[in-house]
């Protein structure tokens, strides 16, 4: 039967085809998709993708059904499956052949290859991505940590909804680090954003709900940033109830060894507290058991992490209502009659802090001063944050190679500007790219930066921790994200990808026109990788036919994201109909077909794009 179709798509010569493999592609891809008579010798169950390889890879001879020996050239050469063997692929047919038709298969039919090519083994992710496939026996301070910010919202940051369900939502995510905003409540504390119109939800609801749902998606341990509002008896309830819910789950401490940290393997199903602590001495001097008052309290310098933070979103909540001032009005001043600023206040005043909290915390918030200062001081169990807008401009400077090698020893969090009153999200990426390994993301909010958030974890089988790069934890490496290179005996990549074709293109909103779609590719990484290229668009159908080849460059393939866009063309712009962003490490080569979904990453109906891909390493 091949024989025949091949005799009545082939034409009499090469020449009258065009003989290179992109014209052939085109040819056999037209064919695929639009010829319905040519088509229906085929089986109806074929898809266009399936029938193009059969066309195209010509490996048996125009026969109608691929042997061991075919399957496993197809596999090894054309697929580039690492470790396959003819034993596998007899395995494989006959696993496809008894799922088509019940019985034992020696030869693998179309309908037998529609099925492996549906399987995780020729999906565009790499499947071995799909679970946790690191070392994850180094330090924390080695890995990015998935992490959300304000995780208690729903909404915006002024009159969001809070519920201890967004916990669970944001952990089953793979999200490994959430935070808390404690406020005394009647009783026992409650979490919103302070100084704001947000809900209330109680803080034994949400120590339940983490407790229930932190170790459904992954075994690694989960972080509690605590931003601590609360009185000294209603941090001893804090305590208390995370003492009975969590009960030794909860590590107490991370400062006994101060050569290493734990690894995420060490603390499989543990949680950890991140707050502030007292000084040994005081938690010393207020310890119940030495006869001290365990309600009295120990004072806490206010000018660590959190107030920082804090202090970011309150001023910039205030900016909102004042005018904006002129240069001399900004400028830092003394108030008249020898009154302290602002920022000297908050610097000088003295917390409270419940001693059984302080025990129980095991990363400590620590104010960042300077790196030098930092290197000298900061013990690895410490750890500093960041506004977003302070690590854009560290990037940028020499800065950026300082903020690297504080990074390799001691945990740094990066949180976003302080008017994202709506819960946008920040580029991760430059946080990433800098080595910082917390990123405090609104989970709530949908979009390109969560999007490429997610396709970042899922290398690791969204477990939450991504090892970071050899060149990040070692200075010796050279790198500097600012020169190109970034690292000087990297390798760089050579991507060729062919957009081969696509199938059920979805229905813009608001049109009745018939798509005109084209393929737009963003790659979002280093500044040396960063690149956009689209194909040409296709007229007036649901199931274009591309066969156009782009071409790209990458030299730091751990922090790059490939996006996949599909737009349809319009006489005034273009109208979006699907994506799918990936890791460009979990990309695999050969034939594969990518899933389209929209924007909140959800899966648009049978609409894909088939394509073929080709990844050459090169040393630098």
């Amino acid at each position: 039967m091949f024989k025949k179709l091949k005799k009545v798509f082939g034409g009499s010569s090469d020449s009258e085809q065009g003989s290179s493999p992109e014209q052939k592609r085109r040819h056999v891809a037209k064919f695929s998709y639009n010829d319905k008579d040519k088509k229906s010798m085929l089986d109806e169950s074929a898809h266009p993708d399936i029938l193009f390889i059969f066309l195209q890879e010509d490996i048996a001879d125009g026969a109608e059904t691929w042997t061991a020996d075919n399957l496993l050239h197809f596999l090894e050469i054309t697929q580039q499956v690492p470790d396959i063997t003819l034993e596998k692929c007899k395995q494989m047919i006959d696993d496809f052949e008894r799922q088509v038709g019940g019985s034992k298969g020696e030869e693998l039919s179309l309908q037998g290859l529609k099925l492996l090519m549906d399987s995780d083994l020729m999906s565009i992710d790499n499947p071995r991505h799909r679970q946790p496939h690191q070392d994850m026996t180094q330090p924390l301070s080695h890995y990015y940590i998935a992490s959300s910010h304000n995780t208690y919202l729903s909404g915006n940051q002024l009159q969001g909804e809070s519920s201890a369900e967004a916990y669970s939502k944001v952990l089953e995510m793979g999200c490994r680090l959430v935070e808390l905003d404690c406020w005394d409540g009647a009783e026992e504390p409650d979490i919103y954003h302070g100084n704001t119109l947000t809900k209330k939800v109680a803080f034994r609801d949400v120590i339940n709900a983490i407790k229930e749902s932190a170790f459904k998606t992954s075994p690694y341990p989960v972080i509690l940033s605590l931003e601590n509002h609360c009185s000294v008896p209603q941090q001893k309830k804090m305590w208390e109830i995370m003492s009975s819910i969590f009960g030794d789950q909860l590590i107490l401490s991370l400062a006994d060894d101060n050569l290493r940290l734990p690894s995420p393997e060490d603390i499989r199903h543990k949680f950890i507290i991140k707050g502030k602590k007292m000084k040994p001495e005081v938690e010393a001097a207020h310890d119940p058991g030495a006869g001290a008052d365990e309600d009295a309290g120990g004072d806490v310098s206010g000018d660590d992490s959190e107030d920082e933070e804090e202090e970011g979103e309150a001023s910039a909540a205030a900016a909102k209502d004042e005018p904006a001032k002129t240069g001399s009005q900004k400028s830092a001043s003394p108030e008249p009659d020898g009154k302290k600023t602002k920022s000297e206040a908050a610097s000088s005043k003295k917390r409270k802090l419940s001693v059984h909290l302080s025990k129980a915390t095991g990363l400590q918030s620590v104010h960042f001063v300077a790196f030098d200062h930092q290197e000298k001081n900061q013990s690895k169990w410490q750890m500093s944050s960041f506004p977003e807008k302070k690590v854009i401009a560290m990037s940028e400077s020499d800065d950026s190679i300082s903020f690297v090698k504080q990074n390799e020893r001691c945990l740094a969090k990066v949180y976003p500007y302080g008017l994202r009153f709506y819960s946008s999200n920040m580029e991760p990426i430059v946080p990433w790219l800098c080595g910082a390994h917390i990123a405090a993301m609104n989970y709530q909010t949908e979009g390109d930066p969560m999007t490429i958030h997610q396709a970042f974890f899922a290398r690791n089988g969204h477990c939450g921790y991504n090892l970071k790069p050899k060149y990040m934890l070692d200075a010796a490496s050279g790198y500097d994200l600012r020169k190109n290179p970034p690292v000087p005996s990297g390798k760089t990549y050579k991507m060729k990808i062919e957009f081969i074709c696509g199938y059920h293109m979805p229905q813009p909103s608001m049109s009745a026109d018939v798509v005109d779609p084209f393929v737009q590719v963003e790659v979002v990484g280093a500044p040396c990788d960063q690149d956009v290229k689209k194909t040409k668009f296709v007229d007036n159908t649901y199931n274009p036919v591309w066969c156009e080849t782009l071409s790209f460059s990458v030299k730091m393939p751990d922090v790059c994201i490939f996006e996949f866009k599909v737009y349809d063309k319009d006489t005034v712009g273009k109208d979006f109909l699907g994506q799918y962003f990936i890791h460009f490490q979990s990309l695999q080569n050969g034939y594969h077909t990518i899933p389209l979904e929209d924007r909140a990453r959800n899966p648009v109906e049978n609409a894909r794009i088939f394509v073929y891909v080709d990844i050459e390493e090169r040393q630098a």
